[in-house]
C-alpha cells in the first residue's frame, strides 16, 4: 500500500483529501506560488505540462520551512540541528555572563534557556491535575471496584 500524506490515504486519494482541507490546500498554494507554480496548472483537465502525480510528488516531499510542511509538522518545523546548536550556545552564552554576577555568585535568578519547541518550560506541568480516588474514578467508568 502507498503511504500517505501525513497519515492520510496513499497516493492520489490522499492528495484529493489533503486538497479538501482549506488551510492545506492554501498552504500548497502559498508552496507553490513560491516557486513561480500555480495550483490551478495541476488541477485543469486540458493542461499537458503538470499532472497530478507531479502534484503528489511536490507535496509528499515538502521541505523544512514550506508552509505545508510547517502546518503539518508545527513550530519543530523550522527547528533543525542548527537552531538547536545556537540556542545552546546563547544559552551557555548566559550563563557564563551570569556566573561573572553578583546573582551568579549567589545561585539566583539564573537566566531562563531560550524556549525549544516541545519542551516545556522549567516549573510548568505539562500534564496532570487533581489527583481522584481509585473508587470515584471506577465509578465514572462504570466499573465495580
Amino acid at each position: 500500500m502507498a503511504e500517505g500524506l501525513r497519515g492520510d490515504h496513499g497516493g492520489i486519494r490522499g492528495l484529493v483529501d489533503v486538497l479538501d482541507d482549506p488551510g492545506k490546500k492554501e498552504c500548497i498554494e502559498a508552496d507553490l506560488i513560491r516557486v513561480g507554480m500555480r495550483l490551478r496548472w495541476f488541477l485543469d483537465p486540458d493542461a499537458l505540462d503538470y499532472s497530478w502525480r507531479d502534484l503528489l510528488v511536490f507535496v509528499k516531499h515538502s521541505p523544512k520551512g514550506s508552509a505545508f510542511h510547517a502546518l503539518e509538522t508545527g513550530e519543530e518545523a523550522l527547528w533543525g540541528v542548527q537552531e538547536h546548536l545556537t540556542a545552546n550556545l546563547v544559552d551557555l552564552t548566559n550563563i557564563l555572563v551570569w556566573f561573572k554576577t553578583k546573582d551568579g555568585s549567589k545561585g539566583r535568578n539564573r537566566p531562563k534557556p531560550i524556549p525549544r519547541p516541545g519542551m516545556q518550560e522549567p516549573g510548568k506541568k505539562k500534564h496532570g491535575g487533581a489527583k481522584i480516588p481509585a473508587k470515584r474514578l471506577a465509578e465514572l467508568l462504570g466499573m465495580k471496584f
